[in-house]
This record gives structure tokens, sequence and C-alpha cells, in this order.
């Protein structure tokens, strides 16, 4: 090989490099990287619908039909109690409202909404990780620990404190995770941790105690399998799979449910 052929080769491999690393730094490959699987999950990943998840929403609709009643939101939590009670045949309720602080109607909103889990037995309410707060409150700390996952597990995302609910909804609710999950740089959801850390404790998903509760979801040596296998997680995250259909799950209004359950009860 020739001087200048070896000089060129050089001066070829140095400006390959050169522009591979402005590439990276500049974090166009990042975004090449997020839109190529936000196509790959339109065009690729199976379609699917299923009856066994329905949503139900707190939509414009169910706040104007509550507000024609003169009820205004937030809602009097003696409200949810029907709804919990039509779907107290579910396998879970998932209801992703932080309850944080006391009715604004009282004591006896309280009681009556917590009654109403308790009877349930299916309802699983949310808590939020922060960074807010330095540390965790003697109430959270032990609630932190009574929910902490067992054993060594890889958290995806860190913090120092958390809001938790009330104590007597925490105690009413069939369990509790946390809902606090980050987008990626470009503002969209494609990935979530099962588990969290606050403080020394291991927090769970808002799904996961379901889950594992069920058998479907097993925690065994820092890793979570289901049917067997090994859920893949990169980074202590798992990428979500979203469907290429715009609604793969049912929607019901909830003011639909509630006036549903309210006219059964009247017969």
């Amino acid at each position: 090989m020739s001087a200048g052929s070896f000089r060129t080769i050089a001066l070829l491999s140095i400006l390959a490099f050169g522009l591979s690393a402005l590439l990276f730094l500049s974090g166009l490959l990042d975004t090449f990287e997020l839109k190529a699987y936000d196509y790959m999950s339109r065009h690729l990943n199976p379609r699917f619908s299923s009856d066994h998840i329905v949503i139900v929403a707190i939509d414009q609709k169910s706040i104007s039909a509550l507000a024609g009643q003169d009820i205004s939101w937030p809602w009097p939590r003696q409200v949810y109690v029907p709804l919990l009670e039509h779907l107290s045949e579910a396998d879970g309720v998932f209801m992703d409202i932080l309850f944080t602080e006391h009715s604004s109607y009282g004591v006896a909103d309280d009681n009556v909404f917590s009654e109403a889990m308790q009877k349930a037995g299916n309802v699983y309410l949310p808590l939020f990780l922060t960074d807010t707060r330095e540390a965790l409150s003697s109430h959270d700390a032990e609630l932190a620990q009574k929910i902490s996952m067992p054993g060594p597990v890889v958290p995806g995302i860190s913090s120092r404190s958390l809001i938790s609910p009330l104590g007597q909804f925490s105690s009413a609710s069939a369990g509790l995770g946390n809902v606090m999950i980050k987008p990626d740089e470009d503002g969209i959801y494609r990935r979530t941790p099962l588990f969290f850390q606050a403080a020394e404790y291991t927090i769970p998903h808002f799904v996961l105690p379901y889950l594992v509760g069920k058998k479907l979801v097993t925690v065994q040596d820092t890793r979570a399998y289901s049917s067997g296998r090994e859920i893949p997680l990169s980074g202590g995250m798992m990428l979500l799979r979203y469907s290429p259909d715009a609604s793969p799950f049912r929607t019901v209004s909830a003011a639909e449910i509630i006036q549903s359950h309210l006219e059964s009860i009247a017969g």
C-alpha cells in the first residue's frame, strides 16, 4: 500500500469517526431510534382487542352529567360508591386518582368511600414517587415497608420520597403501586419500570401487586417472570408494546355506569 493510499484511508477513517461522534453527541441517532420504534409499533405489532380490560373514563361527558345535578369536580367521594359496587365482581379495579387529602365534604364522605373499597375488596390505588420531599414521613415509610417487593430487584426510577393516599384508603385498598413514570425526550411514553426505589424500599408498579397476587407474574433472583418466561427489561425498564388499533380496549363513561347501577337498585 502506497503512502498516499494510507493517508487517504486514515483521513476517511478520521472523518467517519468524527461524523459518527457528531451524530452521537447531537442526539440525532436517539431521535431516529425513537421514531423507528414508533413506526414498528404502528406497522409491525399485532392487532388485538380484549374484553378482559375495560377503561372507565371520567370524561367530559361524566363531568357534565354530574354538573347538571349540581355536583362539581372534584366529586364527593360518595359518588364513587355506586361505581365500586357495580365493579365489585371485576378481577381488579385500578383507580388512577390520587386521594391524598381529606374530602372537602367532611369525614363521612371519606368513611363511606373507604367502606365501599373495603367491601369490594378489589380496588387498587396509586401512589406517586417524588423528589419534592427530602425524606419519607413515618407514615409513608411504614407504608413503603408494607408494600415493598421482597428480594433484590433493579429499580428503573429512584426517588427520595412518595405521596401516598390517606391511611384509611391505603388500608381499605387491595394494593398500592406507583404511577409516576417519565417520558422519553420527545414527551412520549414508550417504557415503564416494573420496580421503583423510594429511599431503601422497592416500590412496585401500579398493576404489579395484582399480577403478583394472581400469580401471573413472579419475582425471583432480581428478575420478573410471566408464564415461566423472563420479562425483558432494559435498564430496569419494560418497553411498551402499543397496539396499531387506536382503541384496543372498550371505553365506558363513568356516568353511564353510575346511572345504570342506580337504576338497577331502583328496579
